[in-house]
């Protein structure tokens, strides 16, 4: 994984790990086109391994009494806030 990170930086791409005590909220980072999203596993998060290697941390606010979210609602959450920035959510009701 950190082989494919540091290609992937190497490319231009910006390393952003969800994490749930990073101080800035998702909707409120602006992700760049090229993007790579690190999601960790629910007990332990993403490792400080490969934390390290991130350029920033977003979180996804929660009510206090939820401890996390598992790893397909966080990766479901992320990429619907990567599409709203990029406009590709056009829902008519």
């Amino acid at each position: 994984a950190r082989e494919l990170i540091n290609t992937l930086k190497d490319k231009d791409f910006e390393v952003i790990t969800c994490d749930p005590n990073a101080e800035t909220e998702i909707s409120r980072r602006r992700f760049p086109d090229r993007v790579c999203l690190l999601i960790g596993s629910e007990p332990t998060g993403v490792s400080e391994d490969l934390g390290g290697l991130a350029d920033a941390s977003v979180r996804i606010p929660t009510i206090a009494s939820l401890e996390s979210l598992n790893v397909a609602t966080a990766c479901a959450i992320s990429l619907y806030e990567i599409s709203r920035q990029r406009g590709f959510l056009s829902i008519t009701l």
